[in-house]
């Protein structure tokens, strides 16, 4: 028997977990087959950069990525210095916070509907990725107890406390009415990943500026765009998926937290009112380097637009990796920087 017929299917793995009762998954079998066979058609694998793409959002390089770019922006930008470890500390932090997190979604999940292409390979090789973290958090720890500044260290280990209370907030057993009271994870997510992007420079600034202040607030409201406007799109999908039962799409609206519903329904309103906000800011902005930052969230705020525009034509998967790469506008600004 081939590999291809001793693997189950993502909808054979959905199916069997629908018409079996109990709250939490049961481990499901390692596959051998590729990881993008379930991402990607044969059309999309012939061409490399699909696959890279494919690779950098499955094993949680995207937001690393994206963490690193900010960070460093935001430090040409205000012309603060970085240590040599301020950035590794940074990327290695998000990349295991990422991983944890895909990780306690498959364990967590009380129904498959909820899962994507993402949960299911994370929790098929959970082994691997498990022992990856640990092995990162070693050098991360080492990093940052002994060659972190001393006096942005206490910021360092802030952040890791902000990390454990959010997987407190989003992991664990949780009533539907507690949960409408809590914030969003979409929010607390976009948020809390703006404050990591930016604290590196606010702690080791002389005197922080309020000019940052602002862009980092404006930053998360666009991080949390990307995050709603992700959900949103993969619960559009996985509603138009034969293989899901109506009981499965009811109990996937009932984890949907009222406010990203609302606010998914406004994606384009609130891409939009980005946009013009950035452009005011820009305007306003006292010199062209600080413009800059308006410049590189108004072109990730166009780019969603264009993105919610080429919905029909587009895979939630493709739309997922596209909202990530958007938040990558600080490169293209790099020449401008002096």
């Amino acid at each position: 028997m081939s590999a291809t017929q001793q693997s189950p299917t993502l909808s054979t793995e959905i199916r069997s977990r629908e018409v079996s009762p109990g709250p939490r998954l049961q481990p499901i079998p390692a596959t051998s087959e590729p990881f993008a066979a379930h991402a990607v058609s044969s059309r999309q694998a012939r061409h490399p950069w699909a696959a890279i793409a494919v690779a950098w959002h499955l094993f949680s390089f995207d937001a690393a990525t994206v963490a690193v770019v900010w960070c460093w922006f935001w430090g040409a930008v205000f012309h603060v210095g970085y240590s040599r470890v301020t950035l590794p500390i940074l990327g290695m932090g998000t990349w295991i916070v990422y991983v944890a997190d895909r990780l306690l979604d498959g364990y967590t999940a009380s129904e498959a509907a909820s899962l994507r292409e993402r949960h299911w390979f994370y929790f098929r090789h959970r082994k691997l990725f498990t022992s990856a973290c640990l092995a990162v958090s070693l050098p991360l720890a080492w990093m940052i107890l002994r060659l972190a500044q001393p006096g942005v260290r206490a910021g360092d280990i802030a952040l890791c406390i902000l990390g454990i209370a959010y997987f407190s907030l989003v992991h664990g057993r949780q009533t539907q009415a507690r949960r409408a009271f809590l914030v969003p994870k979409e929010l607390a997510v976009g948020f809390l990943f703006a404050a990591a992007c930016t604290m590196p420079a606010i702690l080791r600034a002389r005197h922080v500026p309020a000019m940052l202040i602002l862009d980092a607030i404006v930053f998360g409201a666009l991080c949390s765009l990307n995050c709603v406007a992700i959900q949103t799109w993969e619960d559009e999908e996985a509603a138009q998926e034969v293989v899901h039962s109506i009981l499965a799409t009811h109990q996937r609206a009932q984890h949907i937290h009222p406010v990203t519903a609302y606010l998914g329904r406004h994606l384009r309103l609130w891409s939009a009112a980005l946009l013009l906000l950035a452009v005011a800011g820009a305007g306003l902005a006292p010199s062209a380097t600080l413009a800059l930052p308006w410049a590189a969230i108004g072109g990730s705020a166009a780019i969603f637009f264009l993105l919610l525009h080429w919905r029909p034509r587009l895979s939630a998967l493709t739309l997922r990796i596209a909202a990530d790469a958007a938040l990558l506008t600080p490169l293209l600004l790099w020449p401008l920087l002096r």
